[in-house]
């Protein structure tokens, strides 16, 4: 059986004969279920910073040679000035992008920007050599991740290579080589592969090259 209900205003609302009256009702809104978030189909972003060392982001203009090659990429090499400056342990860098910024000679500086990062770096580790030191570094941000090896890995602890014992680990998402001095029995190259892999996907984002040289004399 239905029920009908009239209601009756408490005051008189119309007092002219002919005018309608308009009424405002506020309904409560009824729960409903939430609906799924979209999904987006844009790639995770990462970054890079590529190679960094604190001794070639204040390095002399005077005493390096850069190049810019055909291809784009920016080749950067260390130098000497006899009795002033001695950066030949930088054997070559590589810098891929638009420099971040120019010398008073008009040639790029080593320095990581939005655009311009190392991606290969070959340091003499002669002993006498204390330009440009023993460490370096890259950093990544965001959907990434590192898998570093040697070429020729140390049996007993992967992160070292086995010859000269320079050092690679992985701290966090800072990658982190320490060269160790070496002498001039033998001439040799150890590289290290660095590569920058997402870890939601598993894809390889960049791939980077550290080689340290030894020279024999």
């Amino acid at each position: 059986m239905t029920t009908r209900r009239r209601f009756f205003p408490t005051a008189k609302v119309q007092h002219v004969p002919g005018q309608t009256v308009e009424l405002e009702m506020q309904l409560r809104p009824v729960a409903s279920e939430a609906e799924p978030a979209a999904i987006s189909g844009a790639t995770a972003q990462w970054g890079c910073t590529g190679w960094m060392c604190d001794s070639l982001l204040v390095a002399e203009p005077d005493g390096l040679m850069v190049s810019a090659l055909p291809g784009g990429d920016t080749l950067i090499e260390g130098g000497e000035l006899e009795g002033v400056l001695d950066y030949r342990a930088l054997r070559y860098s590589m810098w891929k992008g638009t420099p971040a910024a120019f010398d008073y000679l008009g040639n790029a500086r080593p320095w990581p920007g939005p655009e311009f990062f190392c991606t290969e770096l070959q340091i003499d580790t002669t002993y006498f050599y204390e330009w440009p030191g023993h460490v370096f570094t890259a950093a990544l941000t965001g959907d990434a991740q590192w898998v570093v090896a040697w070429d020729s890995p140390f049996i007993e602890d992967p992160e070292y290579s086995s010859e000269s014992h320079h050092r690679a680990h992985v701290l966090g998402s800072v990658l982190r080589v320490v060269t160790n001095p070496t002498g001039g029995s033998i001439s040799l190259t150890e590289t290290l592969s660095a590569k920058a892999v997402s870890i939601s996907t598993g894809e390889v984002l960049l791939e980077m090259t550290f080689e340290a040289r030894r020279v024999g004399f």
